[in-house]
Parts: C-alpha cells; sequence; structure tokens
C-alpha cells in the first residue's frame, strides 16, 4: 500500500470537497472530470470495505448522494451550457472567464498531487 502512495493519502471524506469546485462550474468538461473523481472515490472505498470483509461505512451513501447531485448538476450543463439560474451578466463582467473553471483545475490538480 505504501509504494502506490495512498498511505500517505488524506481520507477520502477529506477529498471530497475537492469535487465542489468540478460540480458548480459551467464548463462540461469540468462536470465530467467532478464526477469521474467521486466514481473514483468510491471505487476506491468499495474495493477498500471489500478487501477488510467490512460493512460499508456512511460515507459510501453519501459519495453515491453526491454522484447523484454531480450527474444532476452535469446533465444542466450539457443541457444549456451553463447554470440557467445564474445571471450571464456577472460571468462577462469578469471578461468572459470563469472563475469557478479555474478554481476547478486547481482542485484537479491538488488531488492528483494527494494521491
Amino acid at each position: 500500500m505504501q509504494d502506490s502512495g495512498l498511505a500517505s493519502a488524506p481520507p477520502t471524506a477529506m477529498r471530497m470537497p475537492l469535487c465542489l469546485p468540478f460540480m458548480h462550474s459551467e464548463s462540461l468538461e469540468m462536470q465530467q472530470r467532478g464526477f469521474a473523481f467521486l466514481e473514483s472515490e468510491l471505487k476506491q472505498l468499495e474495493e477498500t470495505v471489500s478487501a477488510s470483509g467490512s460493512e460499508a461505512p456512511p460515507l459510501a451513501s453519501t459519495l453515491n448522494m453526491s454522484l447523484v447531485y454531480a450527474k444532476k448538476h452535469e446533465e444542466v450543463v450539457a443541457k444549456w451550457g451553463r447554470f440557467p439560474h445564474r445571471k450571464t451578466s456577472t460571468k462577462y463582467a469578469r471578461g468572459g472567464f470563469d472563475v469557478w473553471d479555474k478554481c476547478c483545475l486547481n482542485s484537479f490538480r491538488m488531488s492528483h498531487d494527494l494521491l
């Protein structure tokens, strides 16, 4: 386990907030990365639980619920290209660059640095 770098990685519960900027980005690519991140976290947790022979912890249901919300966010961005409830003028007042996208990229880099 130590060879894979997982021994020094923070627990799943501490990595979950890293997906929030992805879920709030209006970039479909970022949405997909966030969903993939949560899927990999759930898979890793399930493998750990399976190997130990114990019951799934409450964190597994939290990850499943987060996946449902991540999928809903992704579907909205795929359909509309943005979150319709947001004011588009705010985005364009910032020069057209979505601050959330930059935040997503930084979180994505951090999550990979941790693993």
